[in-house]
């Protein structure tokens, strides 16, 4: 005896033939103690879109999403909050993070790069730097200039002076070689 396993999807009648199918999406947020830090959409299922952030997060990726879910140790929650139609889920997703206002890590205000839109101008590619930029401001010891470093640069200690220029004159009158 051979089993055939059949999906059924939307509605269908037993002929396999679909009836009114219509692509549907998910809006889901992902929440902490009941605060809302991400609005997002999918057209798969919600545990298989989440399961795609987890990964990218532990592979390391440094969207602000997969940054603050490192730091949760992945412990959150989610929250399906509508299903609208495929066609429509860019707005739907975009009236959501407008519910939910400032401070959400979305990199965009709505749906999956705006279709159409055209971010030239708009800021929109310096807001996505000003979101995954990292290291801090510092000062240098000789000329007091104001100078960035990476996070790197700083766990070596590249942060004390500003250019090689600083640095060779703050070692001018030191002794060269070790010193006990």
């Amino acid at each position: 005896m051979t089993y055939q396993r059949k999906e059924v999807i939307g509605n269908s009648n037993w002929d396999g033939e679909l009836i009114g199918f219509e692509s549907e999406a998910t809006i889901y947020a992902i929440q902490v103690c009941g605060e809302v830090v991400y609005v997002g959409s999918t057209v798969q299922r919600i545990k298989h879109r989440i399961r795609a952030h987890v990964l990218d997060s532990k592979k390391g990726s440094v969207l602000p999403i997969h940054e603050w879910m490192r730091k949760q140790n992945y412990k959150f929650d989610v929250r399906c909050l509508e299903r609208v139609p495929e066609q429509s889920r860019h707005a739907a997703e975009k009236r959501w993070i407008d519910h939910y206002g400032f401070g959400l890590l979305n990199l965009t205000d709505g749906g999956a790069g705006l279709p159409g839109h055209n971010f030239a101008g708009s800021g929109h590619a310096q807001k996505i730097r000003d979101k995954l930029r990292r290291g801090s401001n510092c000062t240098c010891e000789v000329c007091g200039t104001s100078f960035w470093r990476k996070p790197r640069d700083m766990k070596l200690g590249h942060c004390r002076f500003c250019s090689r220029k600083c640095y060779q004159e703050w070692q001018r009158g030191r002794p060269k070689g070790r010193t006990a």
